[in-house]
């Protein structure tokens, strides 16, 4: 089996090098990875930080944008894997087969504070407050790209971006096109996906994206202390999971006085014999994940003058999820949770170019409501009688938010300085009120280069669990909001082909919601505010093209540490290095290699007394190929982990000896676009 996979590997890389028949020599013909303009590939507009469009030296929060291109060149399969480029951002395993984003530290077992949106629209549940659950594998070929905000966002999208904000940007092209791609790997792993732009006529565009991924059993291996003899022993998990999304957008052009944009969304995603609470316990931990979402949103805007709009949106989503799992704590028993929850909204929001001396400001009025509509636990032995069947404490309970948003920045200096200053006003039906601000400076040394003094407070609202509790865990309703306020210094350059950023930031999270053991049996069972927390580090992004080579380079040094019990988040690497080389061959071949590594990381959270294993140094490797064949057609071959390590990723459950990685793999596959 070995053997033939390997010959499998080398019989694929080596079609790739076969020069095409017929392909066109013409070098401003060349669309392949790496032949975009640097201006286009550097000059990318930044849409997640403000109501504008804002440009990379002048966003007001730390902001990195993911496009289709960089994706494909690291060979990510899934939403995860394009995220796995960034400094100070690693994945975690988590309950439920999750794999937790952690952003600057602060590496918890409870998953929420990073929001996820889609097309603009929050998607992190109410119940749990992450979309990492249920949403845990949006279709990269659904997707124009990802920007992601590295520090709190609450001032502009509210609660749910404590530590940072995750914006998923769904397909939209300004012309027509029809694009398809069809891969497979070795180990199983395949994809399927079509794209579709189409005028309809001078004033109306119709966008389709398709997608759908997964992969057979993968028999995973894995190791764990038999509690009974006290012995090591080894089981296996499938990880098993078919994935798919669906994108139909329609909108007008937006040049016209009244203009309108309406979408509708579908994402689907199914995964069997994942882990399940990744403790050091036996053969049961596993779970299976069911879940989908269905998501439509409409706006309209009208065009006031040349600088200024009035835009109404509203949207609508419903979620359902069944999650099945064993709990070896509990003797094997099996629970299956069945949920349903909904979200709507509607927004008002205007902008202005130029409302008073050289101020570009937005102001926004929004009403939302969530609710849980249904969950319910069904518990059963090993023979598969019904133990408990009941309705979970969080059924039927519902939030409402009403907000108003302001954000503004201020020139002066003939616009070499920028004041940004923002403020954002939630009232919540449950709990209150809370008001969240955001400061930045921005000093411009000469065009290319720029300082930044960048201030965010933001808040995280209780989730419905840590308000209603769990079956183990008790709610508090009288539970208070946490907050955190972060400071980063930013240094930016950027010339006409490479781009420079430098950032030291400290955070301070006060009142966190965690969950504590009362009963002191080392057994969390009550939601509770406690503690004070604080992340620092230092970030260094670098990038640039020279001639055919493309470089990139980034690196990061994070600590964070419970302050009250003096504990640090060992899950989260203390240090992460990422570095990609590409070049592209006369003969229209493009080669990539991405690194990525991460030092100095555990096994668990280090915030519950468990004992924590050190894991070993994580390096992966992975190699992107790709050949256009023809004017229409690209052939790539993607290896992962080419040197066939063993990594690990840090567990947040404490599995013993953390999450194994991804063994050597190929895939290939072709895309055609007209």
């Amino acid at each position: 089996m070995v053997l033939s996979r390997n010959i499998f590997m080398v019989l694929s890389v080596g079609i790739l090098l076969i020069p095409p028949a017929h392909a066109e020599t013409s070098a401003n013909e060349i669309d392949d990875l790496l032949s975009l303009s640097i201006e286009e590939l550097l000059d990318v507009p930044i849409t997640s930080t403000a109501y504008f469009e804002e440009d990379w030296l002048h966003a007001g929060s730390t902001v990195t944008v993911i496009d289709e291109k960089d994706w494909q060149q690291r060979g990510a399969r899934r939403t995860q894997d394009a995220l796995l480029n960034q400094p100070s951002l690693a994945i975690s395993s988590n309950f439920l087969g999750q794999f937790s984003t952690r952003i600057r530290g602060f590496s918890l077992s409870t998953a929420r504070g990073i929001e996820t949106l889609w097309d603009g629209v929050p998607i992190s549940s109410f119940n749990l407050g992450t979309a990492d659950v249920d949403r845990t594998n949006i279709q990269l070929n659904t997707l124009n790209s990802i920007e992601v905000i590295r520090g709190p966002g609450s001032a502009f999208y509210g609660a749910g971006a404590f530590f940072g904000a995750i914006s998923l940007q769904a397909f939209e092209s300004d012309e027509d096109l029809i694009s398809t791609s069809i891969s497979a790997a070795t180990n199983g792993y395949y994809n399927t996906s079509a794209k579709l732009s189409r005028a309809l006529d001078s004033n109306n565009r119709m966008n389709i994206a398709v997608s759908t991924n997964g992969q057979p059993n993968q028999n995973l291996q894995y190791d764990y202390t038999d509690t009974a003899t006290g012995l090591r022993a080894t089981n296996e998990r499938d990880y098993k999971y078919n994935s798919y999304t669906l994108v139909a957008k329609l909108n007008s052009s937006p040049e016209k006085e009244w203009s309108y944009k309406a979408g509708l969304y579908y994402d689907y995603n199914d995964q069997n014999r994942f882990h399940s609470e990744g403790i050091n316990t036996a053969t049961s931990d596993i779970s299976d994940n069911r879940s989908d979402m269905a998501m439509g949103q409409f706006s309209i805007t009208r065009r006031l003058d040349a600088g200024s709009s009035l835009e109404a949106q509203a949207y609508h989503w419903q979620q359902v999820h069944d999650f099945s799992f064993t709990q070896p704590q509990l003797g094997g028993i099996n629970a299956d949770i069945h949920g349903k929850e909904t979200r709507s909204a509607v927004k008002l929001i205007y902008r202005n170019d130029n409302l008073f001396a050289n101020t570009r400001s937005s102001m926004a009025f929004s009403y939302r409501r969530d609710k849980i509509n249904e969950a319910r636990r069904v518990i059963s032995n090993t023979a598969g009688n019904i133990l408990v069947d009941a309705n979970l404490p969080i059924a039927g309970v519902d939030r409402t938010i009403t907000s108003f948003l302001l954000d503004n920045a201020t020139s002066f200096m003939d616009d070499r300085l920028t004041l940004r200053y923002g403020l954002r006003f939630d009232s919540y039906s449950d709990f209150g009120n809370q008001t969240t601000p955001r400061l930045g400076i921005i000093y411009a040394l000469n065009p290319n280069e720029v300082v930044k003094l960048l201030y965010g407070n933001a808040f995280r609202a209780p989730t419905a669990i840590e308000v209603g509790g769990t079956p183990f865990i008790k709610g508090r309703p009288d539970i208070k909001p946490e907050t955190i306020d972060t400071y980063e210094l930013v240094y930016m350059r950027q010339t006409s082909n490479s781009k420079l950023e430098l950032v030291a930031f400290y955070s301070r999270w006060e009142d966190a919601i965690l969950s504590l053991d009362t009963s002191g049996n080392n057994i969390p069972d009550t939601f509770g505010n406690v503690g004070d927390n604080q992340s620092e580090g230092l970030e260094a992004s670098y990038e640039i093209y020279s001639g055919n080579w493309r470089h990139t380079i980034n690196a990061s040094y994070v600590k964070s540490e419970n302050t009250s019990t003096n504990q640090d988040y060992v899950a989260f690497p203390k240090y992460i290095v990422n570095i990609g080389t590409g070049y592209r061959f006369d003969q229209k071949l493009s080669l990539y290699v991405n690194n990525r590594l991460q030092f100095k990381s555990q096994n668990g959270p280090g915030q519950n007394n468990r004992s924590t294993t050190s894991l070993p140094t994580y390096w992966r490797t992975d190699v992107n190929l790709t050949r256009k064949y023809s004017k229409k057609i690209n052939l790539f071959a993607n290896i992962r982990n080419i040197f066939n390590r063993d990594n690990y990723i840090s567990s947040l459950g404490d599995l013993e000896g953390g999450l194994q990685d991804e063994e050597i793999s190929l895939e290939v596959g072709l895309r055609y676009s007209d």
